[in-house]
């Protein structure tokens, strides 16, 4: 029979929750000694006791006041200025109608807050939930439920539903969009388990009180069964510890018993693997017991006797890599806590710590640094309509759903936070979260995205904008609030047959770009006759030969800014033939409306985001958003005969949702040029643009033939792009593609220096290469060997320098030879540029009989160091 727990009993009534944790960021040398982290004290305690808390998607936390037989009350811990939670302050929330304590809570994707049944009050006998809505401070009921529900457990799923439990076998869909119940499903026994979401969106559960498992199927809605535990985890009185999604993809298992268990996904519906994992010291275990994946990795563990409840509580530090326990201090600075491990709580905070509830609140800052899986990636930030704005990026959710309990209590944290800090006083602000794409874990370069609206009276200036992933942040961007950004600098413009191709600088905290015409200098006027959402564009369809002059303007949510020096230039035509068709779509940026077709038909596309970083300089989203599909030929006419032109053909997989589902032909000019094509296995991925490169020359009518012929399930092209071929080559040397320069290759020795991320300055530089090709660099002795050249043909070759190591002249020193020839010697950058300032060097050069420039960097002193090397016709 399953002992039931008091909860007044043996502590008394529940006591506040304790903040936690603060994150050090000190790096942990592997395999040095265990260093634990460090406690601190509430400034301002809380006006009552807690028995949970949640995190809102505003950075403040939600605390339950369950009482004795369950509560109603509710508080929020507000972080102060600095974005202290220990420091912050506390207010009085709505009140539930229903008293709860032990009951299943749920942070939804609109912001709002689902709670549902309770061991103890009204709750449980209520077959309804209650959901809280932050902006208005109030609470609604949802429809009725299937069924009652008591200790239970809820997640949210990937179709944005929440999976709830009634505590026994029985599990049921709630939308709360549309405020109704679905996918009513008896399965395995739910009650006191722990459900844990791995990277497949899978749920995987301990069936109750014995060693079996299953896992909850989201895209079936349904239960299978999984491998057996190596040993019982189910303990005194049927309790059970949490489970822990890690960051090599394993789960983590905590007993009721001294065991634990390591369990590895299959990543399919067929069962996974369990292992024993270590034993608890001292024969402690979880009988019912909150604990925290933290943002080093490690997993902070609340313990106690595994004969009862107990009436204390140890703190053990979990390390993956080490497949160890370390004891942790209490708070109090003894071995233990107080209280019973039931009665306490933990939340993973923003700010990288973990919110304690024992006998005070706390904050503990673990030692080491983030997971570097973890850390999220901002890709792009947008104001929608409706004023609020929307972010983009990988990561957002962080690698697990943060700290756990089990049914009792739920605190998960894997939903996006937005995080901003003052440029000017260092002020901390969150913004609130909401119409999140996802709440997967782990989902590593899937492209995620979320709304989000600034908080009331943000003040007006620069910020430091991060996303934060269950603890770990992203780096910062620069977030402009009321703040015009900077006129562009820098506007060239580039003359082509019937067009001119522009470019400038990036204006920080820009979202789009206006274009401004004239065709006499000064003529511009104040009426864009484009908008920009890139530091480029095209301006096609001109008269050739007509003088075109041109200024940009940088926009933002606050206004748009001054316009830019003026740049001009007279296109001309019959020879350079370059054009952008975005394919089944309309005019996309410098991309003109689809056109030179024949056959196959507009794909429907998709709104959803893609990933353009798997492709040097990619085409707008909006391209690989829509697409001709079908067997289908585009004849691109208005071509030189004879000539040379490379062809770039851009794809993405949005409609089928994996490897194999869709395969075609594509051949050029009567050239079979890619076989059974598949984008999906191609790009790696749904949603993920990707790139194939080609040259062809132009028929004797001056036209190059592209046919796309199905193979299975319609042929889909996004875009083609089709242009004068060029001997040119750049190359970031020691580094990943940057721009138009190639990631590094073509090297023989040397190594890959560690960089600098301190800006630049490339105004000592004509058309400076990207400013991250500076900041890093190849060092020591090595040689680039560039291929692909004509014999004999003459190159103009530009080594782009930057010195960030060294502050003086003579501290680094080296030779440089071109095809056998030195053309520096005992060159020296600093002496050149002087430090942080971009510097190059020109230089022609022959290419040999095998149609190679050999370049070599030889070190005289302090390693010789080259950012980037540019080899033009």
């Amino acid at each position: 029979m399953r002992i039931v727990r008091v909860p007044s009993r043996a502590c008394g009534i529940l006591l506040p929750l304790e903040l936690t944790i603060v994150f050090a960021l000190n790096a942990i040398l592997a395999g040095s000694a265990f260093a634990s982290g460090t406690w601190s004290g509430f400034t301002n305690q809380p006006p009552a006791g807690f028995s949970s808390c949640l995190l809102l998607t505003d950075g403040a936390v939600m605390c339950a006041n369950g009482g004795g037989s369950g509560g109603n009350t509710w508080y929020k811990l507000t972080p102060d200025i600095h974005g202290s939670y220990r420091n912050g302050t506390w207010s009085q929330l709505a009140s539930t109608v229903d008293t709860r304590l032990y009951d299943a809570m749920v942070v939804l994707p609109n912001g709002n807050v689902y709670v549902m049944g309770g061991e103890y009050g009204t709750g449980g006998s209520d077959a309804r939930a209650e959901i809280y809505n932050p902006l208005t401070n109030s609470w609604s009921f949802s429809s009725t439920a299937p069924f009652t529900a008591t200790d239970a457990i809820a997640t949210m799923l990937p179709n944005g539903n929440v999976l709830q439990s009634n505590s026994q076998s029985t599990t049921a869909q709630y939308n709360p969009n549309t405020n109704t119940w679905s996918n009513t499903l008896g399965g395995p026994d739910t009650n006191e388990t722990d459900w844990v979401k791995l990277a497949d969106d899978s749920i995987l559960e301990l069936v109750s009180y014995g060693q079996n498992t299953s896992r909850y199927i989201p895209s079936t809605a349904s239960w299978v069964s999984d491998a057996s535990t190596p040993a019982d985890l189910y303990g005194f009185g049927g309790e059970l510890g949490s489970g822990h999604l890690l960051p090599n993809g394993h789960v983590f298992w905590i007993g009721a018993t001294p065991n634990t268990a390591l369990y590895t996904p299959s990543g399919t519906s067929s069962p996974g693997s369990w292992t024993a994992g270590p034993a608890i010291p001292n024969s402690l275990g979880a009988v019912d017991a909150p604990a925290a994946m933290m943002a080093n990795g490690n997993v902070l563990c609340a313990l106690g006797v595994s004969t009862g409840f107990g009436s204390a509580t140890d703190f053990y530090e979990y390390d993956y890599l080490t497949n160890s326990f370390s004891e942790v201090n209490a708070p109090n600075g003894s071995s233990t806590d107080g209280t019973a491990p039931y009665t306490t709580s933990m939340l993973d905070l923003p700010d990288g710590t973990v919110l304690y509830q024992g006998t005070g609140l706390y904050v503990y800052t673990p030692n080491g640094s983030p997971v570097s899986s973890g850390v999220p990636v901002i890709q792009s930030v947008s104001k929608n309509s409706n004023g609020s704005y929307h972010l983009t990026g990988t990561g957002l959710n962080g690698i697990s759903e943060g700290a756990k309990y089990g049914d009792d209590k739920q605190m998960n944290t894997n939903y996006p936070i937005v995080r901003l800090t003052s440029n000017s006083t260092g002020d901390v602000y969150y913004a609130r979260t909401l119409n999140w794409s996802s709440t997967s874990v782990m989902t590593g370069s899937k492209v995620l995205s979320t709304d989000f609206t600034l908080p009331s009276g943000l003040p007006l200036g620069s910020y430091a904008l991060v996303e934060v992933g269950d603890g770990i942040p992203s780096a910062s961007v620069t977030f402009l609030n009321g703040v015009v950004p900077p006129t562009p600098t820098g506007l060239t413009a580039t003359a082509g047959n019937a067009q001119v191709a522009m470019s400038w600088t990036n204006s920080s905290g820009a979202t789009s770009y206006n274009i401004y015409r004239a065709t006499a200098p000064g003529g511009e006027g104040t009426t864009p006759i484009a908008t920009a959402s890139s530091t480029s564009y095209t301006n096609t369809g001109l008269t050739n030969g007509t003088t075109y002059y041109y200024k940009v303007a940088a926009v933002d949510a606050s206004g748009t800014s001054g316009q830019s020096a003026e740049a001009s230039a007279t296109p001309s035509g019959g020879t350079t033939g370059a054009i952008s068709i975005a394919c089944g779509n309309s005019a996309v940026g410098s991309f003109v409306a689809d056109t030179d077709f024949s056959g196959g038909a507009a794909s429907s596309g998709t709104t959803s985001a893609i990933n353009t970083s798997e492709v040097v300089s990619p085409a707008p989203a909006a391209v690989y958003q829509h697409g001709r599909k079908g067997t289908c030929t585009y004849t691109i006419p208005g071509l030189t005969a004879g000539a040379s032109y490379d062809v770039r053909l851009d794809f993405c997989e949005y409609a089928v949702t994996g490897a194999g589902q869709r395969t075609f032909d594509v051949s050029v000019n009567g050239t079979q040029v890619l076989t059974n094509f598949d984008i999906y296995a191609a790009a790696g991925g749904e949603f993920i643009a990707n790139a194939q490169n080609f040259t062809a020359t132009a028929n004797s009518s001056g036209q190059i033939v592209i046919v796309f012929t199905t193979v299975l399930n319609n042929a889909l092209v996004a875009g083609i792009e089709v242009k004068p071929a060029t001997s040119v080559i750049k190359i970031a040397a020691g580094n990943s593609a940057q721009g138009t320069f190639v990631a590094d290759t073509d090297f023989s020795g040397g190594a890959a220096s560690s960089g600098t991320a301190s800006t630049i300055n490339t105004s000592t530089v004509t058309d400076p290469a990207p400013m991250a090709v500076y900041q890093h660099g190849r060092k020591g002795n090595c040689t680039y060997t560039i291929g692909g050249l004509t014999a004999g043909a003459t190159y103009t070759v530009r080594l782009d320098f930057c010195e960030y190591i060294y502050n003086a002249a003579g501290q680094r020193t080296f030779n440089v030879i071109l095809n056998g020839t030195q053309v520096l010697t005992n060159y020296d950058i600093f002496a050149n540029a002087g430090e942080f300032n971009a510097n190059a060097q020109g230089f022609t050069a022959t290419a040999n009989s095998s149609g190679q420039i050999t370049i070599q960097f030889v070190t005289v002193i302090n390693d010789a160091l080259v950012g980037g090397i540019e080899v033009s016709k």
